[in-house]
């Protein structure tokens, strides 16, 4: 007769030995169908939640991932940033109180993101989103300074440039407004306000964003303006043999614009001087603003004349620079087969370079590298946010 075994002896039966006995085998399939379970209540939930579901019911989800998705939700629905703090992970809670804040273009939201580039980033958005200088002027030098050269050039005042932490800064930003306006009006007088500076970060900086904010004359049949794009000379700043300032840039503009080649003498630069001649000679010469508007549709840049003037004695390859005029050519008169003229890589950047100034998805579909493709698609979205 078999004696029951004392408590100090052999060790009592687990829960699970309790259930199902002692095979080992079948306790790892337990544990094993245990987990899936509970992952399989946890996705329950999480498909479950509707959007405007309770903090306590996202808090409540197991898995951080869920839980994350889940207050995301919650927090972007009901436009209450508060709701971030609960999400699992510092990326994880910058990424949410950055999302609702440029939702609901609150800038003191934007305190609570701990890293200190996002939450910069967070503040210059709104800035640009609410046109204040005062709220780009908050962000100190260089980064306010950037803040408020992009509004300047978008609103075309230079008013706004007066919060610029400096001259040079003001400079800067004077010059992008007037650049940016000149672009707008083909208004050779707004020339004389660009910085006349041939230093390349100079122009850079003058020129950025005027380019982004530029009027361009696409024409309805009732006179309207129907689509805006930046200037036809920007392939200039990618040819590294030319020498040039953001005004030059501004008169060759102008007098593409108005078909006026007087305009060509205050450009500097002999190589660019000739060509703006050129591109001039065959135009009307139109002096009133909104008789520009209604004509220019009709007259393009001889990009043929440009790439054989430019890149016969360019620094860059002259496949490369001949790329980069077409390329130029292709996103103003959005002629997408000019984009399959050039060797794989330089056309699959065309064809993604049409599609990111358009916000137009249907470029993408040139693009047979399904990684590049992708990658076209998700920058035309980012950049239409």
């Amino acid at each position: 007769m078999k004696t029951m075994a004392s408590s100090s002896g052999a060790s009592q039966p687990n829960f699970l030995s309790k259930l199902f006995g002692e095979d080992e085998k079948l306790h790892i399939y337990v544990v094993v169908a245990v987990v899936f379970v509970i992952i399989a209540i946890s996705v329950l939930l999480m498909e479950d939640v509707p959007p405007g579901s309770s903090l306590s019911r996202c808090t409540g989800i197991a898995l951080s991932y869920y839980k994350n998705a889940c207050l995301n939700e919650l927090a972007y629905s009901s436009s209450n940033v508060s709701v971030c703090e609960y999400m699992v992970g510092s990326d994880a809670v910058n990424l949410c109180v950055y999302n609702v804040s440029i939702e609901t273009k609150d800038s003191g939201a934007c305190s609570a993101i701990s890293n200190s580039s996002d939450k910069e980033a967070c503040i210059y958005n709104i800035a640009n989103m609410t046109n204040s200088s005062e709220l780009c002027a908050s962000l100190g030098p260089v980064v306010g300074d950037r803040c408020l050269t992009q509004l300047a050039a978008k609103l075309k005042s230079p008013a706004v440039c007066s919060y610029s932490s400096n001259a040079y800064y003001k400079s800067i930003c004077t010059s992008s407004a007037a650049l940016s306006s000149a672009y707008a009006t083909a208004n050779a007088s707004e020339c004389s306000l660009v910085n006349g500076s041939t230093y390349t970060n100079t122009v850079s900086n003058i020129t950025v964003y005027p380019a982004a904010y530029a009027t361009g004359y696409d024409v309805s049949a009732n006179g309207t303006i129907t689509s805006s794009y930046g200037s036809p000379l920007n392939y200039v700043q990618y040819l590294t043999n030319i020498t040039y300032s953001a005004r030059d840039l501004c008169y060759m503009y102008v007098a593409y614009k108005r078909g006026n080649s007087s305009y060509c003498n205050s450009v500097l630069n002999t190589t660019l001087s000739n060509i703006c001649v050129e591109e001039t000679q065959t135009h009307p010469n139109i002096t009133n603003s909104s008789i520009v508007a209604n004509t220019i549709a009709n007259y393009s840049l001889n990009y043929t004349k440009i790439s054989n003037a430019l890149c016969s004695n360019s620094s860059l390859t002259k496949q490369n620079c001949t790329d980069i005029v077409l390329m130029y050519e292709a996103m103003q008169t959005k002629n997408v087969s000019i984009c399959g003229t050039m060797p794989l890589l330089n056309s699959y950047n065309c064809y993604a370079y049409l599609a990111r100034t358009y916000t137009n998805t249907s470029y993408c579909s040139y693009i047979t590298n399904a990684s590049i493709n992708s990658a076209c698609v998700q920058n035309v979205y980012y950049n239409a946010s």
